[in-house]
């Protein structure tokens, strides 16, 4: 049944006592959270070394796409699609975003699953960042705070463009 069902099955000899069990459980999870936390750390310098290029948006963009291995949307508060790094169901996901409240949401559309979060850049409309893969399963435990540490960035870029025309004029 555990096969049937991909569950992980292992057997534990009867003379080995259960909290050295549960230690090395906490031990796999502990060491297991440090990776994702180096990970996510690693992400967010790379992110924002991306500020340094032409076109920072763009950048932050794919590079975002790269380190969850899926398609990047960025929406503007209309729908319209400002960025992509890849074709998908912009439409189809739009629709999913546009219907519910602002904060990290996910869903699938046409065999797409999507991770979406709000891009807030001030008192203005909002913008939505959305990955999305056709691989079942692909959100991975860095996945939501890659996510969420991306739109914030996305939102300072926003305001900073903001300001840069208001200067020009």
């Amino acid at each position: 049944e555990a096969r049937a069902r991909a569950f992980p099955v292992f057997v534990v000899p009867l003379p080995v006592p259960f909290r050295d069990v549960i230690s090395v459980v906490n031990r796999a999870l502990a060491s297991s959270d440090l990776r994702a936390l180096q990970r996510l750390s690693s992400m967010q310098l790379y992110l924002m070394d991306a500020l340094g290029e032409d076109d920072p948006q763009g950048a932050v963009i794919e590079r975002l796409a790269a380190f969850v291995d899926a398609t990047v949307l960025l929406f503007a508060p209309d729908g319209r699609v400002e960025a992509a790094t890849s074709d998908a169901p912009a439409d189809g996901i739009w629709e999913a975003i546009s219907d519910v409240p602002a904060g990290l949401v996910e869903f699938e559309v046409d065999g797409w699953h999507t991770l979406a979060v709000p891009v807030a850049a001030g008192q203005g409309p909002t913008k939505w960042l959305a990955l999305t893969s056709r691989r079942a399963r692909w959100v991975t435990r860095v996945t939501r705070p890659a996510a969420r540490a991306t739109a914030p960035v996305l939102a300072a870029l926003t305001r900073l463009s903001g300001m840069a025309r208001e200067q020009e004029r």
